[in-house]
């Protein structure tokens, strides 16, 4: 981009979906509601979610959603960030 040339970029519209549900049961409807939302278009986020589950658990999971709230009026601050029970274990 030079100067105030900007170019318009569409981008799908997803709806919001709680990165922690990866973490329920087979067959739960929270688990079947996020492979419903991320199948087939997203199938490689999902995917991500999974291997990201056994690194970082549940508590990892929500932090890092709340994090990516694209809305910065409801997205975490880092202050607050800091306080998530995810580092609980190095307080």
């Amino acid at each position: 981009m030079k100067g105030n040339d900007c170019e318009i970029v569409n981008i799908p519209v997803w709806e919001r979906i709680y990165f922690g549900n990866v973490c329920f049961p087979v067959g739960s409807k929270e688990l079947d509601g996020i492979v419903r939302a991320y199948i087939p278009n997203r199938e490689a986020s999902l995917m991500k979610l999974y291997e990201l589950k056994e690194k970082i658990g549940p508590e990892g999971l929500d932090l890092l959603w709340l994090l990516l709230d694209l809305n910065p009026a409801t997205r975490i601050s880092a202050e607050t960030a800091l306080q998530h029970c995810f580092f609980d274990s190095i307080k």
